[in-house]
């Protein structure tokens, strides 16, 4: 899932009782985390850098 702030994504699981199982990541295109929600769901999270937003959204 593409996000414009991944602190409050992560702070979202948390708050909704889930768990970050991976990250945060710097990849070349941004940031990732990865989590289980509480139903189980697992989650990747992913904020573009601003290049890779700009390149791709024009």
């Amino acid at each position: 899932m593409m996000v414009d702030d991944l602190d409050a994504a992560s702070q979202f699981v948390t708050d909704i009782g889930g768990e970050l199982t991976c990250g945060p990541i710097v990849s070349a295109t941004g940031r990732v985390i990865y989590a289980r929600h509480p139903d189980g769901t697992h989650v990747e999270y992913v904020q573009w850098s601003a290049d890779i937003r700009a390149h791709v959204l024009h």
